[in-house]
């Protein structure tokens, strides 16, 4: 039994080599998501953002002083440590927590985008390589008949102007083929770029079919816990909020330097300890240029949550959802009823043509038909990606991810 299986294995790879290594959706989004050069740039943008922030939040440096005179017999050490009026009243730990929950929020949506931009890879190339193959069958149809056509003007069964529409046909498609074919090679370099992997002939099966997608309650009730568009909006109007409220604190009153002073005198053997303070004076810089950038950002997530607001962001969800759900549902009737009954029309019409009962027009109109639907089917498909995201953005989470 073993080495029946075996044998068929192999007859398959031998007649499908492509697809006997076909990369699967799952598998790409693995070695996506482990390897793409834009998990690391995402994630680079991302701290050089937060993490310069967060370090402002830190309280200066202490500044340490050794001064002794030249025959050395005194010694003073001088330790002091600047504070702003926004370090005295912890605001700067307060915006720390802000800073801290916005930057897991953006670490979560950098695996979601990321997610998103490997699905629109692979969809792109998939439906490249669907288009060539069905492109392809339809020319071999084309090719096939020419004979046929071309001998049918001399008994009446093809009009003139129906066989320079059918050689019309025949150019177009192969200048569409040659086209794909440029369009697959380019495509197949960028996604095998994209996953960091050194195969350039790359071969997709079909992505997976969400047959039934999670109910709208499960999406809605969660809100609140994945780094929504609402929620993100309403970090970055509290991140800017505090902004303004630090530096409304900073920008005009002094940095603060307590210090204490040690001193040491080797000669009398004595030592003394003072202690002082030093003021920084923001007699000329009043950090006004961020100070008003600071208040443009608070201005414009209050704005962006009004607007988010005025139309209702759950209307929007919910919107999204039927979207998604309508895109979903024509990808399906596709897939199980529309491209079938389409292929079972040709086979009975091919099937008739050889018995005489239909003419070549016949088949090739049917044929017409066929290659329409599977180029719809592309876009239903493309656009069902599309909808998953536009969705996706708003709730702040995967859809599979949703329990």
């Amino acid at each position: 039994m073993k080495q029946k299986y075996l044998l068929w294995s192999l007859l398959g790879a031998m007649l499908l080599p492509d697809w006997a290594n076909a990369l699967n959706y799952g598998d790409a989004l693995a070695q996506g998501l482990k390897n793409s050069p834009l998990a690391a740039e995402l994630k680079k943008q991302r701290l050089e953002i937060y993490g310069s922030q967060m370090d402002e939040t830190k309280l200066s440096n202490p500044e340490l002083e050794y001064e002794y005179n030249i025959d050395g017999q005194e010694h003073e050490v001088t330790l002091s440590q600047p504070l702003r009026p926004s370090d005295i009243t912890l605001a700067r730990r307060s915006y720390r927590d802000i800073l801290s929950e916005l930057n897991n929020a953006e670490s979560a949506l950098d695996l979601l985008r990321l997610n998103h931009e490997i699905s629109r890879a692979y969809y792109s190339l998939y439906v490249l390589q669907e288009r060539k193959k069905y492109k392809q069958e339809h020319l071999n149809f084309l090719n096939k008949v020419s004979h046929i056509v071309h001998r049918s003007i001399n008994h009446s069964n093809l009009s003139a102007a129906e066989i320079y529409a059918f050689d019309a046909d025949i150019l177009a498609t192969k200048t569409d083929l040659d086209v794909l074919e440029k369009d697959l090679q380019d495509e197949q370099i960028l996604f095998a770029q994209f996953l960091n992997v050194s195969d350039t002939k790359i071969v997709l099966k079909q992505p997976p079919m969400m047959s039934k997608i999670v109910s709208l309650s499960d999406v809605t009730k969660n809100l609140d816990k994945n780094p929504s568009k609402r929620k993100m909006l309403e970090l970055q109007y509290k991140q800017a909020e505090e902004q303004v409220s630090i530096l409304a604190q900073d920008r005009y009153a002094p940095i603060i330097s307590p210090r204490v002073v040690y001193g040491y005198n080797r000669q009398e053997k004595e030592d003394d300890i003072k202690v002082g303070l030093a003021l920084s004076i923001p007699l000329w810089n009043h950090q006004d240029g961020a100070y008003s950038a600071f208040k443009a950002q608070k201005k414009s997530a209050q704005l962006q949550l009004s607007s988010l607001d005025n139309v209702s962001f759950n209307e929007m969800v919910v919107r999204a959802y039927n979207k998604l759900s309508e895109q979903n549902a024509a990808v399906n009737k596709y897939i199980q009823v529309i491209l079938p009954y389409y292929k079972k029309s040709v086979d009975k019409m091919e099937a008739s043509f050889a018995a005489g009962r239909f003419s070549v027009f016949d088949v090739w109109q049917i044929r017409e038909k066929y290659l329409n639907a599977q180029e719809m089917y592309l876009n239903a498909l493309q656009k069902s990606l599309e909808a998953k995201i536009e969705l996706e953005i708003l709730i702040g989470t995967r859809l599979e991810d949703i329990q």
